[in-house]
């Protein structure tokens, strides 16, 4: 199954909380499982993370910022 997440920040973002944590893990087990995970959030505006990332088998893609001004 190929699962689509959004949420405002991801687990690097400066600013994450329990929220973020919460859908990581949820986001990991669904990968453990055979799930296909993306994560598209915003982007972090005091780091210059890359756009696009895997972390442990999750595709992130940050674009925008807080009020998701898209490129």
């Amino acid at each position: 199954m190929r699962i689509l997440i959004f949420n405002w920040r991801d687990l690097r973002h400066s600013w994450a909380g329990g929220g973020e944590i919460y859908v990581f893990e949820q986001a990991s087990r669904w990968v453990k499982m055979g799930h296909e995970v993306i994560l598209f959030c915003g982007q972090d505006p005091y780091q210059n993370l890359p756009s696009f990332e895997i972390i442990n088998g999750i595709k992130i893609y940050r674009k925008g910022g807080r009020f998701l001004e898209v490129r």
